[in-house]
């Protein structure tokens, strides 16, 4: 391959990356879903042209990570208060790790070439599979969040996850190049592989398409609430400085007063408005300082502040923040479930940290690394798994209460599909996600993290109420859409009438176990070939 063809296949990879962003500046759109099924063409026919699809496949991963993240290094500044040189050095080293998962897929691809592969155009599909399964991410976009806006193919996540998705457009795509250029595909397969492509498309298309009809009966049957969900709109500045503390519990109340006067019937505001240190078996929050809404006269879930005595300190009272620093207490970014007379009755506490934000790692072996990052907290993970249980009396004459089970997912946690199905086993109806975005600013960060997010509704086919400080605060259906939302950075509310479903999808049963499986199988034979 001459030099000008050498840089020609790259650019190709280049661009197979700025489709992939592209995708993620696009969420819930067909435009999305054209921008993923382009990258995927741009790179199966990179690899079958490349003659170092390892490199190429990681110059594509790392133009798509940079693009798409952008707004990590500001966030990195804010958030965990670095300074600007080691907040971009981080922003490149994550942009390398991350690069990894594609030339991953591509030393798997070269490796799972067989007579079977070929002839069903598998050996890329598979690859690019066991590579968003295998290879961790920080933010986990896959490849098949570009098909949100499609029901009848995004359906398919309450089967298997949101990754047989990203396998299924490679294999289209495959099909499609055998088409376009059928002298790069071995011309005895050509029809085979069609067919077992068009196939698989057509039976996903049409289970999702009969599980949308069966889920919207289902919706019309279930019994609904009328939930009020708050935006205080709070900036960063304001939320951490204690001068506005009360200040900003006052702007939420002001608000929820509005809501509850529209016929709201059970109350959501997001992480950590209150931010009164609370002990974790406080019964009733009346008459105390930890009691966000005195005049509330509805159920409430808002985020707070929660502190566990150490064995060793019980007998002694925890008052501050300076106590936890001290170790005197164990500390927790916590959501907290009040009836309409202040009981409380469910307390879930954060069990995915965020790095850097919520903890500084490795900082009980290095102490001196917190001083790299002063505004870290030394928060301790949950280990309450059990959703908040909410008697909910609805607004009309003779009607039963209906028992609301919320599964929490506090801020990054509605990225992490093994904590949505945990709640849904341990029996929540319905799942809410309070969350503090602030810290993104006006970016795309913002829709970006509603989009991976929403796939948990479509996974456990459940409602997810986005519950946030500054947006986006959106309430999505089962079928994983956005029926309402706010703009960001704007004080608002939605008072939004959702059903609680109970049935338990196949996913929310096993997970991601047999998309381990098939990648296990692939990577193992992988080796094998290595070793032949």
């Amino acid at each position: 391959m001459g030099e000008f063809n050498r840089w020609g296949v790259r650019a190709v990879f280049v661009a197979g990356g700025l489709l992939l962003a592209g995708a993620s500046f696009l969420p819930e759109t067909l435009l999305s879903a054209i921008c993923g099924f382009c990258f995927a063409l741009a790179l199966s026919w990179g690899n079958r042209r490349s003659i170092t699809p390892v490199r190429d496949f990681c110059l594509s991963g790392f133009v798509f990570t940079a693009v798409s993240f952008y707004w990590l290094p500001d966030t990195i500044i804010l958030f965990g208060g670095f300074g600007l040189f080691l907040a971009y050095v981080l922003f490149i080293f994550f942009c390398f790790i991350s690069a990894l998962q594609f030339a991953f897929c591509a030393w798997m691809a070269g490796h799972l070439r067989c007579a079977m592969s070929d002839r069903f155009f598998l050996a890329l599909p598979l690859a690019w599979l066991s590579a968003e399964v295998i290879v961790p991410r920080m933010f986990p976009w896959a490849l098949g969040h570009s098909l949100a806006a499609i029901p009848s193919l995004s359906g398919v996540a309450e089967y298997g996850g949101v990754f047989p998705l990203g396998m299924l457009i490679f294999w289209c795509a495959e099909a499609a190049l055998s088409f376009a250029a059928p002298l790069l595909y071995c011309a005895p397969h050509l029809r085979m592989g069609r067919l077992a492509a068009a196939t698989a498309l057509f039976v996903c298309i049409g289970c999702g398409l009969l599980r949308e009809s069966s889920v919207t009966r289902d919706l019309a049957a279930a019994p609904g609430i009328r939930a009020g969900i708050v935006q205080g709109n709070l900036s960063t500045k304001e939320k951490g400085d204690v001068r506005y503390l009360d200040v900003n519990l006052e702007r939420y109340r002001s608000v929820s007063a509005q809501v509850i006067a529209e016929g709201a019937e059970v109350l959501f505001w997001p992480e950590s408005v209150m931010n009164q240190w609370t002990p974790e078996d406080l019964p009733n929050v009346r008459g105390t300082k930890a009691d966000p809404f005195p005049a509330a006269a509805v159920p409430l879930v808002y985020g707070g502040l929660a502190y566990r005595l150490k064995p060793e300190m019980h007998g002694e009272l925890a008052e501050s923040h300076a106590a936890a620093q001290r170790k005197r207490h164990f500390s927790f970014n916590t959501a907290f479930g009040l009836d309409e007379h202040g009981n409380v009755t469910g307390v879930y506490h954060k069990q995915v940290l965020m790095p850097f934000g919520e903890y500084m790692p490795f900082a009980d072996i290095f102490p001196a690394l917190r001083a790299l990052s002063p505004h870290t907290g030394d928060f301790t993970p949950g280990d309450r798994k059990a959703p908040i249980v909410l008697q909910v009396k609805r607004a009309a004459q003779n009607s039963a209460p209906v028992s609301l089970r919320a599964g929490a997912l506090i801020c990054y946690e509605d990225l992490v599909p093994s904590l949505s199905r945990e709640a849904v086993a341990h029996g929540a109806n319905i799942l809410v996600n309070l969350t503090n975005d602030a810290w993104y600013g006006k970016t795309a960060a913002p829709y970006q993290h509603n989009l991976l997010a929403q796939w948990r509704a479509i996974e456990t086919r459940r409602y997810l109420l986005r519950v946030t400080n500054t947006g986006l605060t959106a309430v999505i259906d089962p079928l994983g859409r956005t029926v309402q939302q706010l703009p960001l950075f704007s004080e608002g509310y939605l008072i939004s009438d959702v059903r609680l479903l109970n049935a338990v999808t196949v996913y929310s049963k096993v997970g991601d176990l047999p998309v381990w499986v098939i990648s296990a199988i692939s990577l193992l034979y992988c080796f094998r070939r290595r070793k032949a």
